[in-house]
């Protein structure tokens, strides 16, 4: 039973982890991060931020609803005890009785969020910047 599950994990267990980072030929941390945040501030300059106000959901309007329930109750009706005899009990006027309550229907205005249009420029000028400087994202094996 173990000889076909191990054969199928083998692979997993050699593949090893891979994880991306980037690298320049003749730079180092220190000027990554330099070069990196150069990068951001042209991108920054040549797109800024610029919200624009969008729909997440229309507005509808939303009927009235009603929701009832019904309860049902019995009486007990007791009959005193006449000299020498038991008194008796029966169940008599059952009632029933329903409830209900209503929403009224209202108008759901519609919900609006803000997004920054310049985000996917500024984030691609940024890289291209990066690029630009000699750094590439590589595959590294660990």
């Amino acid at each position: 039973m173990w000889k076909p599950v191990s054969f199928l994990l083998l692979p997993l267990l050699l593949t090893g982890c891979v994880s991306y980072h980037w690298v320049h030929d003749h730079k180092g941390e220190a000027e990554m991060s330099q070069d990196r945040s150069d990068c951001a501030s042209e991108a920054r300059t040549r797109f800024p931020e610029k919200l624009v106000e969008y729909e997440v959901s229309h507005a509808y309007y939303a009927p009235e609803v009603s929701r009832c329930t019904t309860t049902r109750s019995s009486t007990l009706t007791t009959t005193p005890a006449a000299p020498g005899k038991p008194g008796t009990s029966t169940s008599t006027d059952q009632k029933e009785e329903r409830v209900c309550q209503t929403t009224p229907g209202r108008w759901v205005p519609a919900v609006k969020a803000m997004r920054d249009v310049n985000s996917g420029r500024r984030s691609s000028h940024a890289d291209s910047c990066f690029l630009q400087k000699g750094w590439r994202w590589e595959e590294v094996q660990q």
